[in-house]
């Protein structure tokens, strides 16, 4: 049996992997701004609720929650798909929303993981690169590229433990399928290119990411990786 942390748990592939964990016997602790009904009554889930972009929430609540816990593995997941802008429409203040809940809550749940548990793996979701550099993609392409340099900062200065940004597959979640029914597809080609993408429900994808969770443990700590390349060299 292992022990796994989770951020993002309302729904989604945070609500899924937690699930998938659970049949498979494993303990889980999680997070996340509301109740995930479905799990509350299993014996084998600890469940805090927990606004991941209220700083002083992380630092003091988070580490009450999960302090002289050891984790096999932590997967943040925890995100945001802003609205699709052109860089120059972009406020700041829309660019720090981003950030924060994509960047530097993660950054604030690594701390308190580092210091008041024992953890050998940490996973952070991100993106492929197919998103980034692409018209419209602006502040959420920032924010997994500062992720991914995140991850790779915290394996140089923290060897003992496994980090990775991880890409999973395209998967059909709540958030996922709001941004995908924007109305600027026309203005912004890239919605059109994955609504013509293979996109997999939630049931097929998340077995499939816990795979690639695992296979990730063998590559070099700080890695991006996207899962549809796994096994191709190409990371």
């Amino acid at each position: 049996m292992k022990t796994i942390f989770i951020s993002g748990v309302s729904s989604g592939i945070g609500r899924v992997l937690a699930e998938e964990h659970i049949r498979q016997g494993d303990y889980v602790f999680a997070v996340g701004r509301h109740e995930p009904k479905s799990l509350l009554s299993h014996p084998n889930l600890s469940f805090m609720p927990l606004d991941i972009s209220d700083a002083d929430m992380v630092r003091v609540d988070l580490r009450e929650f999960i302090i002289n816990r050891t984790f096999d593995r932590a997967i943040l997941n925890a995100g945001t798909y802003p609205e699709m802008h052109n860089m120059t429409d972009l406020t700041l203040e829309e660019m720090r929303n981003t950030m924060n809940l994509n960047v530097w809550a993660h950054k604030q749940t690594i701390d308190a993981l580092l210091s008041h548990t024992q953890t050998q793996q940490i996973v952070a979701l991100s993106a492929s690169p197919s998103l980034f550099y692409r018209k419209g993609m602006g502040g959420y392409a920032i924010s997994k590229a500062a992720l991914n340099t995140l991850i790779q900062i915290y394996a140089e200065e923290y060897p003992g433990v496994h980090f990775s940004a991880l890409a999973p597959l395209l998967i059909q979640t709540p958030t996922f399928s709001a941004f995908l029914q924007s109305d600027n597809s026309r203005r912004y080609p890239i919605i059109q290119e994955i609504r013509d993408s293979v996109i997999l429900p939630l049931g097929q994808a998340v077995p499939r990411l816990m795979d690639a969770l695992e296979e990730i443990k063998r590559l070099k700590s700080g890695s991006f990786v996207e899962m549809k390349k796994l096994g191709q060299g190409n990371h």
